[in-house]
């Protein structure tokens, strides 16, 4: 249809070489019609297995990419119990490491009746996303703006600041409902790194006021690193055996150290209404459909007009009371599947338990993927380090930091020194994760090695063959069974010329045409398959799903060695017709 079209065309043509071409390919389509199949299975057939292959060396690395998520990874690092900013100062003091970014990975469970596992990865949005490789496919907006919108969640300054030199902490209790010395209240304070420490305080063993205090000092003697804040007070019960109704009144928490020679009273609970009480089965500063209560007492007071009365009931478990608490919901960044599972859009609140404790989220965007979680395997939700941790209640669950994620150079010794620190015993963890080192050993693994490149190799390199033996039969075969007709054409008046030009015009056609449509074919083609053909050598699925990449480097190549192959073909053509003598020709096609 195409030679036809062109044919009709032609008649508004002057050039006799083009019209006399023209016609007789539309004449004679079937002559042509077997080498522009040809040629269009060759470069439809080269030009998927050029596609492909382009892909899969792509693929192969952001495999890796997306597995370790920036240069190098630590995961459970033997220093996470010393907290954020003794890490960050350890890491970022290493030689070659140019950027440190802390990270907390954990589980959660969304729903009711119908529960849904999901992963938890909190993170630093101030440097995160300089650090770690995204494809810009993963989400409808950049990196960058999704670290924008965790950046939004600011953590505030929670809880009670106690004085420099702080070296013991007590308060005032009374039982509500008489003692009970399976009971023990506890104070959390985080030091100026950020470590929580549990400071024992006593038992409520006498039904009348009594104090109790717990001492700073640790196992050695030293004192928590300045400034120091009381983070909660709360309850641990031994052996898990209150059920009914509790209670305990409470006054007068106060401090001793070196700072004076007498206690300093820093909470009277004259006003309790920047104290909250939360247990364990609640969202973070929510109180909905707990027992437990703070109120003012005026009645039952240790010194001043009022005390504190802290009730509860139910099943033992983690409570206590918050000062400055943080009650508002976490932002979050969900994957699709997440949203798709636990049946929300972007901008509802959901709540999903941690180990410990519930949290409100709001959920503010959404990803497709995210370095180094599968959403297929488990949903997962992004959040704010810092927010997380100043909403992280209770005293089973310390959220410190337990990957590390670092940039270090791509290569050279600098490179070579920095991971090999990395690797020293001060720096220790339970897995470490190096780009280069995974992706020396992939390509080094005979699975992947020896797999769909050399196969897609094979069959690059048969195309070339069988289309350039191809047209080349095609040559000899068209040249034998033409000479006359050319002999007849030059008696006509044809020049050498014009025979040189008609011959080339109607190769070139044919090539043009077979070549072009079989490259559209093929482009089209990997489209279609590639989905398909996104298994693993282990036959799982590819995470990151593959990006159609054409290898047009090596298409080039081969493109130019068939384009030498088929111009000397015509050339050996051109000259046989130039040998022909033409009465000898002319005789045979009388004979």
């Amino acid at each position: 249809m195409l030679v036809s079209l062109a044919s009709r065309l032609s008649r508004y043509m002057t050039n006799s070489v083009v019209v006399l071409t023209l016609r007789y390919m539309a004449r004679n389509p079937i002559h042509y019609s077997r080498l522009i199949l040809l040629l269009m299975m060759a470069a439809s057939v080269g030009m998927f297995s050029a596609s492909f292959l382009g892909t899969l060396n792509r693929s192969y690395f952001e495999r890796v990419a997306y597995s370790v998520g920036s240069e190098v990874r630590l995961e459970n690092p033997l220093a996470y119990g010393t907290g954020k900013k003794a890490m960050m100062e350890q890491y970022s003091g290493i030689t070659g490491v140019e950027n440190v970014s802390l990270a907390y990975r954990g589980t959660a469970t969304v729903g009711t009746f119908t529960q849904t596992d999901s992963a938890i990865l909190a993170v630093d949005p101030a440097n995160f996303g300089d650090l770690t490789w995204y494809r810009e496919d993963f989400s409808a907006r950049p990196v960058s703006e999704i670290m924008d919108v965790l950046r939004k969640d600011t953590a505030t300054t929670s809880g009670l600041p106690l004085p420099d030199g702080t070296e013991a902490i007590g308060l005032w209790i009374s039982p509500v409902y008489g003692p009970n010395p399976r009971l023990t209240l506890l104070a959390r304070i985080q030091d100026g790194r950020g470590f929580y420490n549990d400071i024992t305080l006593g038992s409520p063993t006498y039904d009348d006021w009594q104090y109790i205090e717990g001492s700073l000092y640790d196992s050695v003697g030293n004192l928590p690193v300045s400034p120091i804040r009381l983070y909660s007070i709360y309850l641990s019960v031994a052996g898990g055996s209150t059920t009914g109704l509790q209670g305990t009144y409470l006054d007068d928490l106060q401090v001793r150290g070196s700072f004076s020679d007498r206690p300093m009273v820093v909470e009277d609970f004259e006003d309790i209404t920047e104290w909250t009480a939360v247990s364990e089965f609640q969202s973070s500063g929510s109180q909905t459909g707990s027992s437990d209560s703070l109120a003012r007492e005026r009645n039952i007071v240790y010194a001043g007009s009022y005390a504190a009365r802290y009730t509860w009931g139910g099943r033992p478990s983690f409570r206590g009371i918050f000062p400055n608490l943080d009650s508002r919901p976490l932002l979050g960044i969900a994957s699709r599947t997440f949203l798709n599972n636990v049946g929300v859009s972007v901008g509802d609140w959901i709540t999903v338990r941690i180990p410990g404790q519930f949290l409100s989220i709001s959920i503010e965007d959404v990803v497709d993927y995210f370095p180094t979680l599968d959403p297929a395997k488990k949903p997962f939700l992004l959040l704010n380090y810092d927010r997380l941790v100043s909403s992280g209640l209770s005293s089973n669950n310390r959220l410190y930091p337990n990957e590390v994620w670092l940039d270090v150079p791509p290569d050279g010794q600098e490179r070579l020194a920095a991971v090999q620190e990395l690797k020293a015993p001060g720096n220790r963890a339970d897995k470490f994760y190096d780009r280069e080192e995974l992706l020396a050993a992939q390509k080094a693994d005979p699975l992947v090695a020896a797999g769909w490149g050399g196969i897609l190799l094979i069959a690059f390199v048969g195309v070339i063959l069988v289309s350039g033996l191809g047209f080349v039969v095609y040559a000899y075969l068209s040249a034998r069974g033409r000479h006359l007709e050319f002999a007849v054409l030059r008696t006509l008046g044809f020049s050498w010329r014009q025979i040189i030009s008609l011959v080339c015009f109607e190769q070139i056609f044919v090539i043009g045409a077979g070549m072009g449509i079989g490259t559209l074919l093929g482009n089209r083609l990997s489209r279609i398959m590639m989905p398909f053909l996104q298994l693993t050598e282990k036959g799982e699925a590819v995470v990151p799903p593959f990006v159609l990449v054409t290898d047009w480097p090596t298409i080039s190549v081969a493109y130019v060695i068939l384009s030498v192959a088929f111009m000397a073909t015509i050339s050996l053509v051109v000259l046989f017709f130039s040998r022909v003598a033409l009465h000898r020709a002319l005789r045979m096609g009388d004979e």
